[in-house]
C-alpha cells in the first residue's frame, strides 16, 4: 500500500499505478479510496483484463473472495449507488461486459453530472460490438 501511494504521488497521471491503488484499497475494504483510484483511473486509460488483474495476487480465490465481501458490504450497508462505478470497473476486468455496462448505467443515474461514464460506457459498447463482430466471422 505505502508503495502504490508513493507511486501514485510521483506518477499521479498514470493509469497503471491508480489501478495498483485502487486495488491496494479494494484488498483492504477502503471502498471509497478504492473507488476514487479507480475513477483516476479509467479517466486515464483503460482497464485491466483478468489476466493482468490476476497476475497482482498468488492465487485468484483471494481476489474472488475480496469481492465477494465487497458485494456483501454494500447488501448489508445498502450502499450500493455510490460503489456502481467500482462495481462496473471490476466487473469489466472479470470480463462481464454486460454486467459492467449495467452498474455504469446505474452509476449514471446516480450521478449525472460525471462526465467520466458516458465515456466508460461508450468506450465498453465499442469493445462489446468488436468482439461480437470478431466471433460472427469466424
Amino acid at each position: 500500500m505505502a508503495a502504490a501511494q508513493k507511486a501514485a504521488e510521483t506518477s499521479p497521471a498514470s493509469s497503471e499505478v491508480q489501478q495498483v491503488l485502487s486495488l491496494c484499497y479494494f484488498a483492504t475494504g477502503r471502498y471509497e479510496d478504492a473507488r476514487d483510484a479507480a475513477h483516476r483511473a479509467l479517466h486515464l486509460g483503460q482497464p485491466w483484463t483478468w489476466k493482468h488483474l490476476a497476475s497482482h495476487y498468488a492465487d485468484s480465490k483471494e481476489y474472488t473472495k475480496q469481492l465477494r465481501i465487497f458485494e456483501q458490504t454494500l447488501r448489508e450497508k445498502g450502499n450500493i449507488d455510490e460503489f456502481r462505478l467500482l462495481l462496473g470497473y471490476h466487473y469489466w476486468m472479470l470480463g462481464h461486459p454486460k454486467v459492467a455496462e449495467k452498474e455504469f448505467v446505474k452509476a449514471m443515474e446516480h450521478d449525472p453530472q460525471d462526465k467520466l461514464l458516458p465515456m466508460l460506457l461508450e468506450q465498453l459498447r465499442k469493445t462489446m460490438d468488436s468482439h461480437a463482430a470478431g466471433k460472427g466471422s469466424r
